[in-house]
């Protein structure tokens, strides 16, 4: 059983705001008033239309999305104006009643880490998790990451991308940090960060996923690389306990959501 399971679950009455926000109302205190040119909606909305998958921009100040993407992973049949209008409460909507409590408690050991993230927040590239979203009434396991942008030394947004998921479990949180190069994954048990090695890929591995990506088959990558099937099969064999998938497909959505392919 996860730890966080042995929590008070969450009761549909209580603010999702409120439980998202914790014990830290100071550190992350509203201000009407500010405003950061640099993520204008228009820009974003532009963005948007380019990139795969969903993704939303947390504003942690006012405790609102400062911006929403229209692709349906994210607002799962419900409109722009709904997400916006919801903000934080939009969550009990659309994340898997089982997983909700969950969904609240890793969104505060991340603002608890951004509250002191030592003395160059800068090197944090991302936080990441697996959470189950509800699609039109269908249980989406989704790989969920959030980059936070820093004003004057403080996190003050956050842009949350939403991709497939190959991991069956909810949870796994995880920062990344220092150009991808060092990670660390978080123990609700003991309420700690603990630094783990980083999963790396040969060159030879990356040029197989590589290639698959595209569609290749084996016999086809084995003709392109000058090698034959059965040393793709052999690396297969070692790749897939590596990263802990089943299949090429699952070994394509690890690597490119860890961005361990082009690296």
């Amino acid at each position: 059983m996860n730890d966080l399971n042995k929590k008070r679950p969450y009761a549909q009455e209580e603010s999702i705001t409120s439980l998202f926000f914790k014990d830290i109302p100071s550190i992350f205190p509203q201000n009407e008033d500010e405003k950061i040119s640099e993520l204008e909606s228009p820009y974003l909305k532009l963005f948007s239309t380019v990139m795969s998958g969903s993704f939303y921009v947390l504003d942690f100040h006012k405790r609102c999305f400062h911006f929403v993407s229209e692709q349906d992973l994210f607002l799962s049949g419900y409109s722009f104006d709904d997400a916006l209008k919801m903000g934080y409460d939009f969550f009990s909507k659309i994340v898997h009643p089982d997983d909700l409590q969950l969904f609240i408690d890793i969104h505060c050991a991340i603002l608890h880490y951004l509250s002191n993230p030592g003395d160059n927040p800068q090197e944090i590239d991302y936080f990441a998790f697996n959470i189950r979203f509800l699609h039109r009434g269908l249980s989406l396991m989704v790989y969920h990451k959030m980059i936070p942008f820093f004003l004057n030394g403080c996190a003050r947004m956050a842009v949350c991308h939403l991709s497939d998921s190959v991991i069956h479990k909810s949870g796994n949180l995880e920062i990344y940090s220092e150009n991808n190069k060092k990670y660390s994954s978080y123990s609700f048990a003991k309420c700690q960060w603990q630094e783990k090695k980083i999963i790396e890929l040969t060159n030879r591995e990356k040029e197989i996923l590589k290639l698959a990506r595209q569609g290749k088959s084996n016999k086809e990558i084995a003709d392109i690389l000058h090698i034959t099937e059965k040393t793709i099969r052999n690396f297969e064999t070692i790749l897939y306990p590596k990263l802990n998938v089943h299949s090429v497909y699952e070994a394509i959505i690890y690597a490119t959501n860890h961005r361990m392919i082009f690296t």
